[in-house]
């Protein structure tokens, strides 16, 4: 014996629609949530990137108009002071005279790193915050490269070489973002609600 089935009729047929415009209609509504999110981070980014730049320029031309290098202009204590100290190398003075080479290679390298940093910052606020002191701090070195053949150091600390806000900002960004990665790994899985 065969149940009884009801044939479909057309008001099946509207609400089978109806629920299909409904879906299409939460797609479309969470699509414009998820760019207003990415927006919003991208915002951040280029703000505190900008911040960043602005800061360290400022304090840069300041030592460079007021203090002559290799001299101290602030001694806070024996081991720290406000200094104008050049380097035309990379990080703690490697590769001396190379400044220009370098600021070249960071030119072509470092939209790569921004589109990426963007990109992943569409998901993670965290990533748009490392994405800003990446670039904020690598933006402002490059440009005392690319224009200066050298980047002016400021905070001299006895038992380090010299360096910047920029070289503070990018050091952040780096270790913030291995942090961030390095908790992907140990997440736990979210619950599904399922048995």
């Amino acid at each position: 014996m065969t149940p009884f089935r009801r044939a479909a009729g057309p008001g099946d047929a509207s609400a089978a629609g109806e629920q299909g415009s409904l879906r299409q209609a939460v797609a479309r509504s969470e699509r414009r949530r998820e760019r207003r999110t990415a927006q919003g981070r991208w915002r951040i980014m280029a703000l505190l990137a900008l911040l960043i730049l602005g800061v360290d320029q400022i304090l840069k031309w300041a030592i460079r108009a007021t203090v002559a290098p290799g001299e101290d202009w602030i001694s806070l204590s024996s081991h720290l002071a406000i200094a104008h100290h050049r380097n035309d190398g990379i990080a703690f003075g490697l590769f001396a005279g190379s400044g220009r080479a370098v600021g070249l290679i960071t030119a072509i390298v470092l939209p790569l790193i921004a589109v990426g940093l963007a990109a992943l910052a569409r998901e993670r606020l965290a990533v748009a915050i490392c994405g800003a002191l990446l670039l904020g701090g690598s933006i402002s070195n490059l440009a005392d490269r690319l224009l200066r053949g050298q980047v002016t150091d400021y905070i001299d600390v006895d038992v380090w070489p010299a360096f910047n806000l920029a070289d503070v900002a990018i050091v952040g960004g780096v270790g913030l973002f291995l942090w961030v990665l390095s908790g992907d790994d140990h997440s736990p899985e979210p619950e599904t609600g399922q048995p």
